[in-house]
């Protein structure tokens, strides 16, 4: 099936390299590869123009594969975010009159500052737009996995070495489609993952209840 959506995709665009590309994938591959990587999530990337049919194409085969597209983006720009000078200063500000060592009440401060100052803004129809968490710094609008890009940059910032180990959680709601993402940090004390979900607020308790199925990825 993964060899024939293959076929049809690169059929309908004439693209021959795509076509020997398909040629190559044999089913017993693909089942070997599944069955060595049970507890990992194939991770799928498209290059073309946005709005381009071979980026809508790419996102189909991607949903069909169960795959995730954006998430290792995320990883990489918040990685660039943690030690980024005005992402530091500006989380050094937040936690300036808690007491030194006092972590989890610093985890506190910049997730409610993150809810309170940056306001939740859907990307354009048909765009996956990730910003760079400088930039939801300044814009102060953000869609969810720029918040939890941008917040788990914070974090990370002034705690990279306190071992508060951070993730980005994929949800699903009906049990197929991961279709919202938030931070989550594990407490160091009760090995406990917590919520840091801005997006979904005072009704964190809520959101989890209603969630189907979930992934972690450490950052």
């Amino acid at each position: 099936e993964i060899v024939n959506t293959a076929f049809k995709t690169a059929d309908k665009f004439g693209d021959k390299t795509d076509v020997e590309l398909a040629m190559r994938i044999s089913e017993k591959d693909f089942d070997d590869f599944c069955i060595n990587n049970m507890n990992d999530k194939l991770e799928t990337y498209s290059i073309g123009l946005e709005g381009s049919e071979d980026l809508r194409y790419a996102r189909i085969v991607a949903d069909y594969l169960g795959t995730q597209h954006t998430i290792k983006h995320m990883i990489e720009l918040s990685k660039e975010g943690q030690v980024s000078p005005k992402i530091r200063q500006y989380a050094e500000s937040v936690i300036r009159e808690i007491q030194p060592k006092d972590y989890m009440s610093e985890i506190a401060a910049l997730y409610y500052d993150t809810c309170r100052t940056i306001r939740y803004t859907r990307d354009p129809a048909g765009a996956e737009y990730i910003q760079h968490p400088e930039l939801v710094l300044q814009n102060k609008a953000a869609d969810c996995d720029d918040i939890a890009l941008y917040l788990n940059s914070l974090l990370r910032s002034v705690l990279m070495s306190v071992g508060n180990d951070t993730a980005f959680t994929t949800v699903s709601f009906d049990g197929r489609d991961h279709s919202h993402v938030f931070l989550t940090v594990v407490e160091e004390r009760s090995g406990k993952r917590v919520v840091l979900d801005p997006v979904a607020g005072p009704k964190s308790k809520k959101m989890v209840s209603q969630v189907r199925g979930f992934h972690h990825y450490n950052t």
